[in-house]
């Protein structure tokens, strides 16, 4: 886990097996940062078919965060690429964005949710969240009113 300025960026942290074990259990820690503004999640353990654990754990770390949060990041990770809508749109139906939704619905002064996918084997014609309307109409459906007007497909 880096920190850099007011922005955490939480990647190994979520992802790395024994630290998450260990880092679970810092994560009061991080609701005591108040000048905690902006973070960066960048996970594969947001989707339905993921380790139940490291979901439940994912949601714990989402929940744990400052109040004063205003921005977010998330970054879902895959290592396979998209060469058209026809794969992407299914895998982004396998996120639990329910789950994702009731964690950041705590969040009052959220007014940027920056939502992607961060592909490892990146073909030259890869599809992202910002190019398929369809993708992007079914995750705000998931989204309560307020979410839904602030977040952003990169």
């Amino acid at each position: 886990m880096q920190s850099v300025g007011q922005n955490l960026r939480a990647f190994y942290y979520l992802d790395g097996g024994s630290v998450l074990d260990s880092g679970i259990s810092r994560l009061p820690i991080l609701s005591a940062c108040t000048s905690m503004t902006s973070v960066t999640l960048t996970t594969s353990a947001l989707s339905l078919h993921a380790d139940p654990d490291r979901l439940r754990q994912t949601l714990v770390f989402l929940a744990s965060l400052p109040a004063a949060i205003c921005r977010m990041r998330l970054e879902l990770k895959y290592y396979e690429s998209w060469t058209g809508k026809s794969t992407l749109a299914p895998t982004m139906q396998e996120v639990n964005w329910a789950a994702i939704s009731r964690a950041l619905e705590a969040y009052a002064n959220l007014a940027a949710l920056e939502i992607g996918v961060q592909c490892f084997y990146c073909a030259p014609n890869c599809t992202s969240l910002a190019d398929d309307v369809s993708v992007q109409a079914a995750v705000l459906e998931r989204f309560p009113a307020r979410l839904r007007a602030v977040a952003i497909f990169i």
